[in-house]
């Protein structure tokens, strides 16, 4: 097996090469949230993918910088409503409940 070039950025586990991304940038920050927002996807597996941050940077993040804490916040708010939507979808409520049911 041929080793990595300096050049290029770490694999992940999985081989996947990594962006590198460790450095705080609020613009990149907000691309970060918008993924979170608007997936069912845990964090751990949004932070696997090549374009985003590793899960560490990640929380970094959030002890370092209150303003991704505040965005984060919101971004997670945002996919609870996104996973609330999906459970529905998936277990949809009953149309009528049964008028002589005991309880």
């Amino acid at each position: 097996m041929k080793p990595a070039s300096s050049d290029s950025p770490p694999a992940s586990s999985k081989g996947k090469p990594r962006t590198g991304v460790t450095r705080y940038d609020p613009e990149f920050a907000v691309l970060v949230c918008e993924r979170i927002a608007t997936t069912p996807q845990s964090l751990v597996k949004i932070c696997e993918a090549p374009d985003m941050p590793g899960i560490a940077t990640t929380f970094r993040w959030l002890r370092e910088h209150p303003d991704f804490q505040e965005i984060y916040t919101i971004a997670k708010e945002t996919q609870a409503e996104v996973l609330f939507d999906l459970i529905s979808v998936i277990f949809p409520p009953p149309s009528h409940a049964p008028k002589n049911r005991l309880i």
